[in-house]
């Protein structure tokens, strides 16, 4: 009788503690106390020589005080800065490989593009070396808040890409949630570099897959590491941020190298 008694009471028990998971969500509860320890600092990337784009920097910069969090502006390579030399690009003294052949679409990398896949990297970089914070938001300076930022503050414990913008030639397809706030996307290509947080983990696995070469565009890089399986990428439900219809891309400023 006193066995049957405690067998009672523990399945009592289990009930009841599944019944909290399922009403309150335990997961999601846990997320939201480990998240918040989690410190992330805003980049805001431009070039120097894009003065037309100071206004739009400085809204950014203006919406993400208003928002409670720290934020630099980065100023990144300029492709017109690049020398391009068979399979070796230089800059400032620094070298990278480059390797025509495995751009999917056959299309040499213009001077422009090299800039702004080589700026991305060098944030990836600077984010492993920064102590302060475990996150960068990177959002580039033709870019626009049109979202609610607060998803922030729900960021899921592990990632390595959260892709805060849309992708406009290749729509992002939502499919399971990752918690109430993000959710994974399907396997495809996606474009655009608007705005994304990565992780330390994210930014250590894509210095990893370029390996010191610069083959691709920077959304290029993102979205082939996703396809192959080297990071994951997760949306929110909206983009928060977003590019002004009309803006010329500074990839598209600069000539072809020969």
């Amino acid at each position: 009788v006193e066995e049957d008694w405690w067998s009672q009471r523990i399945d009592a028990i289990r009930s009841a503690k599944q019944k909290i998971i399922n009403e309150l969500g335990f997961f999601p509860r846990i997320r939201n106390i480990i998240a918040p320890t989690k410190t992330m600092k805003a980049i805001v990337l431009t070039l120097h020589s894009s003065k037309d784009r100071i206004p739009i920097v400085e809204k950014l910069q203006a919406d993400l005080t208003a928002f409670g969090m720290d934020n630099e502006v980065f100023y990144g390579v300029n492709g017109k800065d690049i020398t391009v030399s068979g399979s070796t690009i230089t800059y400032n003294g620094e070298s990278m490989k480059y390797d025509e052949k495995v751009r999917l679409n056959g299309q040499k990398m213009a001077i422009g593009e090299f800039g702004c896949s080589w700026s991305h990297i060098k944030l990836y970089q600077k984010l492993l070396e920064d102590p302060h914070v475990d996150n960068y938001l990177v959002i580039e300076d033709d870019a626009q808040t049109v979202g609610d930022m607060n998803v922030l503050h729900d960021l899921p414990v592990y990632f390595d890409i959260i892709q805060l913008g849309s992708s406009e030639w290749y729509p992002f397809v939502k499919t399971d949630p990752v918690n109430k706030s993000f959710f994974n996307i399907e396997k495809k290509f996606f474009n655009h570099t608007t705005a994304y947080v990565v992780s330390k983990a994210g930014a250590r696995k894509l210095l990893t897959y370029t390996a010191g070469h610069i083959n691709v565009p920077a959304d290029d890089l993102l979205s082939n590491s996703f396809i192959n399986g080297n990071i994951q990428v997760i949306v929110p439900n909206n983009p928060v941020f977003d590019f002004p219809v009309g803006i010329k891309s500074t990839t598209d400023m600069t000539v072809s190298n020969s």
